[in-house]
């Protein structure tokens, strides 16, 4: 089973592997994910660097449930293209979520 998380980071891409063993690498998503939502996840990650980029002292509330809605909805959709494979995980409040909760008994 592997797993990914749906975060933001300066610079970053708006996905991340999780990795299993320690010192994995961080992949690449493109070319596993379609270039529509590959780049839909970039926008989301610049967004986020423009809305939390320590400048504004309190970010409009509005464009932050957006931002917010926007990232649950690309979850979701990263999960779809992933399958069943992957478990695809985003920050919710203060914890991370999943898209779809695992079924621990597959093998």
């Amino acid at each position: 089973m592997r797993r990914c998380l749906i975060n933001w980071d300066y610079g970053a891409s708006g996905i991340w592997l999780l990795p299993s063993k320690p010192n994995a690498c961080q992949p690449s998503f493109e070319g596993v994910l379609s270039p529509a939502l590959h780049g839909d996840l970039k926008r989301w990650n610049d967004w986020g660097e423009r809305l939390f980029n320590g400048r504004v002292i309190e970010p409009d509330q509005e464009q932050v449930s957006r931002w917010e809605a926007m990232k649950r909805d690309l979850a979701e959709r990263a999960q779809r293209e992933l399958g069943e494979e992957w478990e695809v995980l985003y920050q919710d409040a203060l914890a991370w979520t999943w898209v779809s909760r695992p079924n621990r008994d597959r093998p």
